[in-house]
């Protein structure tokens, strides 16, 4: 079936992957940031915005300093950490016109994210008079931003530990996806029995042959498939603007009320309670409680508001 229809290979919703091994998840998600720190850079004009920001130029991070200088004459920020470059960032690209001559260094640190902001802080150009004759300082004199507000960078402080997570991740993600990568089951088994005898196979031929039509058979992904109200559902991860896989898929959730459940023949009757839609040789079956299954349904109610049942009594009569 998977290689027939390639989008029922069954994956994890949220990984993407067929296997997962939580245990290295985990250890990835516990010990990245304590390998890898995040920074971005960001400029701002206002000194208030910066109150709370550390201005020494340097910040504990893991026990080590971190240490951002910003060279006049290469016009560049040099980030280090325990005393070894880490970067080396040209902040003319981040000015379409003109650039600041000098920038006061703003700094404050998230341990649990292992983040650190770094808030550039324009010196103010030369200062003029305001309409009350007052000297105030201009900032942005000549001077234009890009359109991105804050940059994001990342740098590596623990070698080792970064490597022992790159390789455990690289396990995870081709030795054991390619141990694991027969499926002991595919996404369609979700799909009650009475669907898949009467419209199944024809649904799936449908759908792949729409994402075959948009170039999308391999990249389609099945979110879950189950028994709602008693009718279909069928939820996906997305498709490309201008498929017809929606169309496709609400065709036979509303083609499901009109076949039984469990056998797939015409639905006569509805059950109360949890809703399913069953024909009549399914409703007159016995429960385990050796009550039969007609005893707990009612008719299906058809357009003209004339049960079936009722409509069929009367062409005997």
């Amino acid at each position: 079936m998977c290689i027939k229809y390639p989008f029922l290979y069954p994956r994890n919703r949220f990984t993407g992957m067929h296997y997962n091994y939580w245990k290295i998840i985990e250890y990835h998600n516990n010990n990245y940031k304590n390998a890898v720190l995040s920074y971005q850079i960001s400029f701002d004009d206002n000194i208030l915005s910066a109150a709370l920001y550390d201005t020494t130029g340097h910040i504990n991070v893991h026990g080590k300093e971190l240490t951002a200088k910003y060279d006049v004459i290469s016009r560049r920020l040099n980030i280090t950490y325990n005393g070894s470059y880490v970067n080396s960032i040209d902040l003319r690209k981040y000015f379409k016109k003109g650039m600041p001559q000098d920038f006061k260094i703003y700094m404050t640190y998230n341990p649990k994210s292992s983040h650190v902001n770094i808030k550039l802080l324009i010196a103010p150009v030369n200062n003029s008079k305001n309409s009350y004759g007052i000297d105030e300082p201009t900032y942005f004199n000549n001077i234009v931003l890009n359109d991105e507000e804050c940059h994001f960078y990342n740098c590596i402080i623990n070698r080792p530990l970064y490597w022992k997570i790159k390789i455990l991740d690289w396990i995870h993600d081709y030795p054991l996806q390619w141990l694991h990568f027969i499926p002991t089951y595919n996404e369609y088994d979700a799909m009650e029995d009475g669907w898949k005898i009467a419209f199944g196979k024809q649904m799936l031929d449908e759908i792949k042959t729409e994402l075959k039509r948009v170039n999308y058979l391999y990249k389609y992904r099945i979110f879950d498939i189950k028994e709602k109200y008693g009718s279909l559902r069928w939820e996906d991860c997305g498709y490309p603007v201008g498929s017809n896989i929606g169309k496709i898929v609400w065709k036979y959730e509303q083609m499901s009320y009109d076949y039984c459940i469990h056998c797939g023949k015409p639905a006569k009757w509805v059950t109360r309670g949890w809703i399913t839609y069953i024909c009549d040789e399914c409703a007159h079956k016995t429960r385990k409680d050796g009550t039969c299954e007609i005893d707990y349904c009612d008719p299906i109610v058809d357009k003209e508001g004339q049960n079936e049942s009722a409509a069929e009594t009367n062409e005997e009569l």
